[in-house]
């Protein structure tokens, strides 16, 4: 029989769990997705008052449904099926939809830690935290901003992980100091 830990990853005990928050611009995602259900179904209804337009009107609305369901489904897979682990030894971003991805970042490896929110993330109240190695400075988006190793996205209350990220990093860096 096969022992399941919910508290472990492999060998690692897991300190703090988190997910991306369904209130947050993820409901940006949601309603451009309606609105794009919504166009469908309003070129649908055209296309059954004109019959002279009635193959472009379905056309049209059947592509316009289709990009808003697919939308959809895009921002529910993002928020449904990521989570988030602090273990003992490193941050794990894991991914399980059809197939399961992990993005794994030690914290030795860690050189800084970075809690920010973009414009969209603030009136939601949630923020985002970037994981920083030294290979970070190599990378840049247009503005000149290094891009982290490592993003948590769109956390509630992301205070908790922070502290216990840096808790962990300046632990490590005690143990290779001595």
């Amino acid at each position: 029989m096969v022992e399941i830990h919910t508290d472990r990853i492999g060998n690692e005990r897991i300190l703090e769990t988190a997910s991306p928050s369904r209130l947050s611009p993820a409901l940006i995602g949601y309603f451009i997705g309606l609105i794009g259900l919504t166009a469908g179904a309003g070129s649908a209804w055209l296309a059954l008052s004109y019959p002279d337009l009635t193959f472009y009107w379905l056309s049209t609305g059947a592509g316009i449904s289709l990009m808003g369901v697919i939308l959809i489904m895009k921002t529910e897979a993002a928020v449904r099926f990521t989570k988030y682990y602090l273990t003992d030894r490193r941050v794990v971003k894991e991914y399980k939809f059809v197939r399961m991805s992990n993005d794994i970042l030690r914290y030795e490896d860690v050189v800084e830690v970075a809690v920010s929110s973009s414009g969209l993330e603030k009136p939601f109240g949630v923020k985002t935290i970037g994981l920083m190695t030294p290979t970070t400075r190599r990378r840049t988006s247009r503005t000149g901003r290094p891009i982290p190793d490592l993003e948590l996205k769109w956390l509630k209350n992301p205070e908790k992980l922070e502290n216990t990220v840096t808790e962990r990093i300046n632990r490590d860096k005690g143990k290779r100091r001595i």
